[in-house]
Order: structure tokens, then C-alpha cells, then sequence
């Protein structure tokens, strides 16, 4: 700490199986740290390798590696925030994303503007899939990475009590799983990768009605165009999430 430096290591093991002999082994590894250069300027780098291994009584044992860096630079000076660094991945393919945020306040914290872009790799396995649908059945000849890259600009502040948020994103995405009913069995669920982008429109709205009492309200609009679905199949297009 005399040196301003700060870390985290963290690791974890996860294992998911059926009862039809499909099972997936899952270690993840990261490590965070951090490095106050001043009291304005900051260096922060994130590393990640996480390991994949899946196996079931019908297809191959699958394999994936992931391996992901993203080292980063800030500088704040009262009203003005900016963070600039590059993310790196590497699974099916190797990518590169800048990763970068602007952060301004035009009236202090009554409305800050912000821009920016961002990126992530991250392994669509067996524990992924049944998580986001638990009716997934282990069609799985192979194991893929979601790539996604995401620019994204908005404004945020309060007015008197209430806090809001107010944020526009485009996002691109190589191989993002959508369920299907499966042939043999519409009652369970089979993946269908897909390319393709999709358009934001979030608005998040935050109240205290007394001390120990906040209500909350999130809607978000998506737009997506994929490049060989018709639809994004199962996918809500128009949420609303409201909490006390």
C-alpha cells in the first residue's frame, strides 16, 4: 500500500452434469491490480485464463481455453474522467477491443456525460447454456466463444432525490446461442449460434421514499438484426423492471 498498489486473486472451480451422462469441468483464474500512480492518475491491468472441458456419452470430449488482458490507464481531474486501455482475448480466435471511457460532469452531479467502448470474450459451455435456459439439452459438438464489442454513450446525474440513467448502445456479437425447441422433443431446448448487432435504449430511474425504503425502475429497448435468424428466437426485445 506505501507504493499505492492493490490485487486480487481469485479462483474457481465449477462442475455441471445431467443425468443423461453430460458433465462440464470449469476452471477460471483471474487476477486484478491496481497501481495509484498519483492522486489523478491510476494504472489497473486484469488478466483471465479459464478452462473448459466437456464430455457426454455421445459426442467427442471438448475442450477451451480462454485466455483474456485488458490493461488500462485513468486520469481524473474533478469534473472530467478518462480511462483508456485495450482488451485482449484469445479462444476460438484472437480479438482485440479498445476499451476506453469519458466521463464529463456539465452541471456536477446533476448531469454527467459519458462515452465510450468496451469489449469481452467469454466461453459458452455447458454451465453458460443451461443456466440462461435450464431446458437445454447437450447438443454440443462443439465449444464456442461469445465475442462482443460495445460502444456506448449516455448521461446519468440527480435531481434532488431521484437518480437516473439514461444510456444508448450499439453492440456487436460473433456467435451468440439462441434456443430452439429441440426436433425430437419440443419440450427441451437446443443452441443455434448466431452473428449480428443490436441497438439500446436503456433509461434507469432510482427514488428513496424514506430511509430504509427505494424504488426503482429500469426499461430498455433492443433492436436486433442477426445475419441468418429472421428473429431472435425466445428473446425479449422490451423489458421493465420495477423494484422496492
Amino acid at each position: 500500500n506505501s507504493w499505492g498498489l492493490g490485487y486480487q486473486f481469485t479462483a474457481d472451480y465449477q462442475r455441471t452434469s445431467d443425468n443423461v451422462m453430460a458433465s462440464e469441468n470449469k476452471y477460471d483464474l483471474s487476477t486484478d491490480i491496481s497501481w495509484n500512480i498519483t492522486e489523478k492518475q491510476s494504472f489497473t491491468l486484469g488478466a483471465k485464463a479459464v478452462f473448459i472441458n466437456f464430455s457426454d456419452s455421445i459426442t467427442e470430449e471438448q475442450n477451451l481455453n480462454i485466455y483474456a488482458l485488458n490493461p488500462k490507464y485513468s486520469y481524473t481531474n474533478g469534473r472530467f474522467l478518462a480511462e483508456a486501455g485495450v482488451y485482449f482475448g484469445s479462444g476460438n480466435g484472437t480479438f482485440i477491443f479498445p476499451d476506453i471511457h469519458l466521463e464529463y460532469g456539465l452541471l456536477e452531479d446533476q448531469v454527467i456525460a459519458y462515452a465510450g467502448s468496451s469489449g469481452s470474450i467469454q466461453g459458452q459451455g455447458f454451465s453458460l447454456l443451461t443456466e440462461r435456459n435450464p431446458y437445454f439439452i447437450n447438443t454440443m459438438d462443439s465449444l464456442y466463444t461469445l465475442e462482443e464489442w460495445r460502444l456506448y454513450a449516455g448521461a446519468k446525474g440527480r435531481y434532488q432525490k431521484l437518480t437516473y440513467a439514461l444510456n444508448l448502445a450499439y453492440q456487436n456479437f460473433t456467435n451468440l446461442a439462441f434456443f430452439t425447441p429441440a426436433i425430437e422433443d419440443s419440450r427441451v431446448f437446443s443452441a443455434i449460434y448466431e452473428d449480428g448487432n443490436t441497438f439500446d435504449i436503456s433509461l434507469s430511474l432510482q427514488y428513496p421514499i424514506t430511509e430504509k425504503l427505494t424504488t426503482s425502475l429500469l426499461l430498455n429497448k433492443k433492436f436486433i438484426s442477426l445475419d441468418s435468424l429472421a428473429e431472435p428466437i425466445h428473446t425479449p426485445t422490451f423489458t421493465i423492471d420495477l423494484r422496492t
